[in-house]
């Protein structure tokens, strides 16, 4: 069972197909506007455009802080530390 988004894109694509059709059959609209955030607002969302056929049932994909292109792991690890979150101690700065 996934947490918060840790799942497959694949499972959650599907999930996001049924939800738009009940939306779509009962408000009776034609298209729907999609806004997510992170993954809910790019991959996700993507793949169901491209692989279940939701493009033509979506007028609008709006992704606000969308994970389009991921991250490597030291790009995380570097946001971590400067965050001080995780248990990861920010490097200490060099003193001049």
């Amino acid at each position: 069972m996934a947490i918060k988004g840790t799942g497959p894109i694949a499972t959650s694509a599907k999930e996001l197909a049924t939800f738009v059709d009940r939306v779509l059959t009962t408000t009776g609209a034609t298209k729907v506007d999609l806004v997510g955030h992170s993954q809910g607002g790019g991959p996700l969302p993507r793949w169901y455009l491209k692989f279940l056929g939701g493009a033509p049932k979506v007028r609008k994909l709006i992704g606000l802080g969308a994970a389009n292109h991921g991250t490597t792991i030291s790009g995380a690890m570097a946001l971590t530390r400067a965050l001080g979150t995780v248990g990861v101690p920010p490097r200490p700065r060099p003193r001049p």
